[in-house]
């Protein structure tokens, strides 16, 4: 709703060429809808060639999106990892730990769609 920026890192199946991560690109069709753009790394190649991991960035959230657009381009997702959400990164958190954000992280969110800051006193 906001634009908030979503990256992930992504294994899929193969190696996918520059036609595919071009659609990838410009957006493709999910759900009878296009998508929108995504920012699209070059794969890094596994040592045995069979996958690829991709760094994906978007500006819009639709269930399971990372998933649907890559197997739209013919590369099924192996495994999925979401690293950022707008300026919050998650490097170093095992998956399904969670953390509270504390004021800092919420104003920086809040700046990002031009909603005014937090007090301290205030969650």
């Amino acid at each position: 709703k906001f634009g908030v920026t979503k990256e992930y890192k992504a294994t899929v199946e193969g190696i996918p060429g520059e036609e595919a991560l071009n659609k990838l690109r410009e957006g493709v069709r999910v759900d009878g809808r296009r998508t929108r753009p995504a920012e699209v790394s070059s794969p890094r190649v596994s040592r045995d060639g069979q996958t690829s991991l991709i760094v994906m960035t978007l500006k819009e959230g639709r269930k399971r999106q990372v998933r649907l657009m890559c197997e739209a381009v013919g590369h099924p997702v192996k495994a999925l990892r979401r690293v950022r959400f707008g300026p919050l990164k998650l490097t170093g958190m095992q998956p399904s730990e969670v953390r509270r954000l504390g004021v800092v992280d919420h104003n920086r969110l809040r700046k990002l769609v031009d909603l005014p800051p937090l007090t301290s006193n205030k969650k």
